[in-house]
């Protein structure tokens, strides 16, 4: 789809019709129980969902995709097909996926300083894309995803590790 999309020069079409398409089946219940019923032919599938995507005037490119992609009995991996798409177009823009989760919601001073020091970790060509969690079961401290990186300085794993080492002394 990627390659097709850009030789046709509508990525940012594309991305937005996938957007689309993954919002129609979180939020229309039953078209999203039919793709996924097993008892279901695929064809039919097909017919149905090339049908409503033709209706709310989605590109041809999107429509033959979403077609294939029920002619090969993959209508229940459309999230992580699409989720991969937007990772691809991600980092064709240079952005930089950041999690970052915490006990307690941040304080601006603090979530200013953060990203301040994470973009440190990025090019000058690369732009951070930072989302907040948060996690009452860390106790304290957070843990940070970015990129290839993992951060662990949550209280509830310095705990883990000072219990695992005083079992060790028995």
């Amino acid at each position: 789809m990627f390659a097709a999309a850009s030789r046709s020069q509508s990525l940012e079409k594309v991305e937005k019709e996938l957007g689309e398409v993954q919002n129609l089946l979180k939020t229309n219940t039953n078209l999203s129980t039919f793709c996924l019923d097993p008892t279901i032919k695929k064809s039919e599938k097909e017919d149905v969902i090339t049908q409503i995507l033709k209706e709310n005037k989605f590109s041809d490119l999107t429509i033959n995709f979403m077609g294939v992609i029920a002619d090969g009995s993959r209508l229940k991996r459309t999230n992580g097909i699409i989720n991969a798409f937007n990772s691809i177009m991600r980092a064709r823009r240079g952005e930089v996926d950041c999690t970052i989760i915490t006990a307690k919601p941040l304080d601006a001073a603090t979530m200013k300083s953060l990203t301040s020091t994470l973009k440190k970790f990025v090019s000058a060509t690369e732009t951070l894309k930072i989302e907040t969690k948060t996690d009452p079961s860390l106790v304290g401290g957070m843990v940070i995803n970015l990129g290839d990186y993992f951060i662990d300085m949550s209280t509830s794993t310095k705990i883990k590790k000072i219990s695992n080492a005083l079992k060790g002394i028995k």
